[in-house]
């Protein structure tokens, strides 16, 4: 059976597309999935369409799977191309990769509809951790089993959220994936422990460290927003020197989308520090007062109309939730210690939420790779000729350590079946003994 066959097999209840996407051989698949996986009875009404991306590209029938866990978001910006360090991977050892939407968003949505789903008691109570998990759970297995890939390695990655997710999968289900990737994943976050001033601190030095100019009129330009805001007309004063789409109804309404751009600022851009040198340059070209600021940051995100954050996807420890998740889980590092193995934890430090991330080892096979001038999941992107050499070492670093999980999981594999053969042997002995 071809691999286009194989294709038309995957689930046992699905829409599949195929997308044309950097010439990439990508099936887009709706998998019926079950929405309360520990109810002791489900039906067709208690299901929803889970979103899946699978792309066999460089897949030969023999390598490995690639599970990559959706987050917060849609989807789609982890399609190939944005996650080039499952391409090489891939690549190399030809294997398969599967992109798995997080329940309850994007396309994900029981009911079909975010609004139904959450006004709904017994619907919202699905959005749990532990559901989560049994929907990549399931969808893997499925995977294995009709794709005949039962003995084929499984490694499981994410990015900050999904980053957690993969760790707990690979603590939950050992006997399921050889290792995970967490790439800049905050896992601190989810327990007992608070980012405390660890993430605005690293803010602030982000912005110190590439501008002090810039770094000094964000510092004093509190005190300004204050002293406008308190006078008669302040707010609507503010309003209209932010642009804003909707009137202040206080100064802390301008201080936190403030505060959310500069920590978006500090968390992405990459190596070249993107967002810190359009926001600062046009910064410095004032005159180090409100108006250039307010000027800069309107300009930096595109909003020549008027300012309104909520448009624009900024997330920082400052975003208030659209839903509180049931977080399961405590004290981590314990956790980890004491039931995991094969887990990469990868950081870059200017990322604020690294503050809140493993950055260190915690045994022989929970390794932290840091890198020092590193944003957020850097580790992930596709290649690129500009990238510096402590990105290019850290991909190197992480790729050597995963395909060391998979050359194990092979001799392992090898080993069983060769003493599985022996004891099969010896047992044919004793029985023609027996015989005779």
């Amino acid at each position: 059976m071809t691999i286009n066959q194989y294709n038309l097999l995957l689930f046992s209840t699905l829409v599949v597309k195929t997308l044309g996407q950097n010439n990439h051989n990508i099936q887009q698949v709706n998998f019926t999935q079950t929405l309360d996986h520990f109810a002791a009875r489900n039906d067709e009404n208690h299901n929803f369409q889970q979103r899946l991306f699978v792309d066999y590209s460089y897949w030969d029938g023999t390598g490995p799977i690639f599970a990559f866990f959706g987050g917060e978001n849609t989807l789609v910006g982890s399609l190939p191309g944005h996650v080039g360090l499952l391409e090489g991977l891939a690549q190399e050892t030809k294997g398969v990769i599967v992109y798995i939407e997080h329940r309850f968003y994007g396309w994900s949505i029981p009911l079909g509809d975010i609004k139904k789903a959450m006004a709904n008691k017994q619907v919202r109570a699905c959005l749990t951790i532990g559901l989560a998990l049994e929907d990549f759970k399931t969808v893997i297995l499925s995977l294995q089993r009709n794709i005949s890939a039962n003995h084929l390695p499984v490694v499981v990655l994410g990015n900050g959220y999904s980053g957690a997710l993969a760790v707990y999968f690979r603590i939950k289900y050992p006997n399921i994936t050889v290792g995970a990737l967490a790439s800049s994943s905050p896992v601190l976050l989810f327990g007992t422990t608070s980012l405390g001033n660890g993430y605005c601190s690293t803010v602030s030095q982000d912005f110190k460290d590439f501008n002090q100019t810039c770094y000094k009129t964000i510092n004093g330009s509190w005190a300004k927003l204050d002293e406008i805001a308190s006078r008669p007309m302040g707010l609507s004063h503010l309003s209209k020197l932010f642009k804003r789409c909707r009137p202040l109804k206080s100064v802390d309404e301008i201080k936190l989308e403030l505060a959310r751009f500069y920590s978006f600022a500090a968390q992405h851009g990459g190596p070249s520090q993107l967002w810190l040198s359009r926001f600062c340059t046009m910064v410095n070209g004032g005159n180090g007062d409100l108006e250039g600021l307010a000027t800069a940051l309107t300009s930096t995100l595109g909003y020549e109309i008027c300012f309104q954050t909520q448009l624009y996807n900024l997330h920082s420890p400052f975003d208030d939730p659209d839903y509180t998740l049931v977080w399961e889980w405590q004290d981590i590092k314990e956790i980890l210690k004491n039931n995991g193995s094969n887990i990469i934890f990868s950081n870059g430090l200017r990322d604020p939420f690294s503050t809140a991330g493993i950055v260190e080892d915690l045994s022989d096979t929970i390794l932290a790779i840091n890198t020092i001038e590193g944003t957020t999941e850097l580790d992930l992107g596709a290649g690129d000729e500009e990238d510096p050499r402590w990105l290019e070492e850290q991909k190197g670093e992480e790729t050597k350590i995963i395909r060391q999980w998979i050359a194990q999981h092979h001799s392992n594999s090898n080993t069983i079946v060769k003493n599985w053969g022996c004891t099969f042997q010896l047992w044919l002995i004793v029985a023609y003994m027996y015989l005779i």
